[in-house]
């Protein structure tokens, strides 16, 4: 008898990636094997993005090019925030698709066995997955799934709802399992980190804290997203365990999506650009070189041209380390969808703009570093090169074929660009090295 094998595709976040992770351990102990190529599965499981509309026409335009073979008969199962916020979408496209959403991952198998199609029914508890460790040099475990805020433009909610947070035993027993077998950077990862544990009488501090003390090894944590209210009343403390375990980045990720206060409103975020710049102050106070990366929304319906400004001169104040800039799009049962919208080529313009000050500023940040000798901790292979991470998560690219990821190295900072920088071992003598294979990707506009 054949084994029953499985091929998939995952779409969008660091959460999505989780979630496949977890899925892949759920087939392996189910005894389906994983296939490498849509042709060659029974089963083909797409996990879906639904963040951007352009994310949304990518992914139909695959769903489409999937129906061949699901004419020959193989199983097609739809999963992940597409399938959970626009089910209807996903039966326009293929109605006998079977789906799975963020909540109802353990009902794979169900899904894949099932002689017909399959919609997952709602669990009676919700629960947060965590994958099992598979030797990789990084483990991204998300400790938390959903939010408390209910932004007007956001899609997310309505797939990952409200907060529900794992377990701090159960977390704390994957990192130390991940660490024991090979892990040398640990990612926490939510749709706002600062917020685990709220619902369940505890808090992010209470996790972290028992990391350091509970898990022994020389290993990197890298704290996910948080949003400015949210990591307000923890900073300090957390500020405090950067300090005191070098085993954290010090790397901060605190969306602001706009520099202008009356947007903020509009965009229902819950905290002012005041609150967002009291907080990157403060962090830079205890801890100068911390590295800060924020998100921006241009064009959100209502951000006048003066907006807009405030939000340029917001980068140009706070300077920050990277900047991811999004055009916004109207997203489907949110209420900013309902509102006038602005022109797209406004859009274009401003974000075009932007992202030209972004680059002027995070050069700026960048080449303050070169001549520093640093030591890096080598997390991925990039073409002829390798990418390691500096102490505060910025990334240098080396090239050097001996090298290898989990290794930890001094380099030489030889070049900047505004998005990474460039090293070599300090025992090596200076070369011209074509670096353009193994960069990292430049952040949309």
């Amino acid at each position: 008898m054949n084994t029953m094998k499985a091929y998939m595709e995952t779409y969008g976040c660091a959460a999505n990636v989780v979630d496949t992770n977890v899925v892949k351990g759920f087939l392996k102990e189910a005894g389906i094997e994983l296939a490498q190529s849509p042709a060659e599965a029974d089963v083909l499981i797409i996990n879906t993005c639904t963040v951007r509309d352009e994310t949304d026409i990518r992914i139909c335009k695959r769903l489409n090019e999937l129906k061949a073979l699901y004419r020959r008969g193989k199983k097609v199962i739809v999963m992940g925030c597409l399938a959970a916020a626009q089910p209807a979408l996903v039966k326009e496209l293929m109605p006998n698709a079977s789906i799975i959403t963020p909540d109802t991952l353990d009902q794979i198998i169900a899904a894949v066995k099932s002689p017909s199609k399959y919609v997952a029914t709602r669990p009676q508890e919700r629960r947060v997955y965590i994958p099992k460790h598979t030797g990789e040099v990084i483990y991204t475990i998300s400790v938390s799934r959903g939010c408390l805020g209910n932004c007007a433009y956001c899609i997310v909610k309505r797939a990952r709802g409200d907060l529900v947070s794992a377990d701090m035993d159960e977390v704390v027993k994957a990192v130390k399992d991940a660490v024991k077998s090979g892990a040398k950077e640990i990612r926490l990862t939510s749709q706002d980190l600062a917020v685990y544990g709220l619902d369940k009488g505890f808090t992010l501090v209470d996790l972290l804290k028992k990391i350091s003390r509970e898990v022994d090894g020389k290993f990197k944590i890298r704290l996910g997203m948080m949003n400015p209210n949210s990591l307000a009343p923890i900073l300090d403390d957390v500020l405090n365990m950067m300090s005191s375990d070098e085993r954290f980045y010090r790397f901060f990720h605190i969306p602001v999506q706009s520099g202008d206060d009356e947007v903020l409103k509009m965009m229902r975020r819950k905290y002012n650009v005041s609150l967002f710049k009291h907080v990157v102050w403060k962090i830079r106070k205890q801890l100068p070189d911390a590295s800060i990366a924020t998100d921006i929304i241009v064009g959100f319906p209502g951000e006048s041209e003066e907006a807009f400004r405030h939000t340029l001169q917001l980068i140009d104040e706070v300077k920050p380390d990277k900047v991811h800039v999004a055009r916004y799009t109207p997203r489907p049962h949110t209420p900013a969808a309902k509102l006038k919208q602005i022109p797209d080529s406004v859009k274009k313009s401003r974000s075009e703009l932007l992202m030209r000050k972004v680059e002027e500023v995070t050069l700026e940040r960048n080449l303050a570093l070169v001549g520093k000798v640093v030591n890096i901790l080598l997390v991925e292979k990039k073409g002829e090169g390798i990418i390691g991470r500096m102490d505060n998560y910025k990334p240098v690219v080396v090239l050097d074929p001996q090298l290898k990821p989990g290794d930890e190295v001094p380099v030489v900072i030889d070049k900047a660009k505004s998005i990474y920088l460039m090293g070599r071992l300090v025992s090596l003598t200076k070369q011209s090295l074509p670096y353009a294979e193994c960069l990292p990707t430049k952040a949309s506009s």
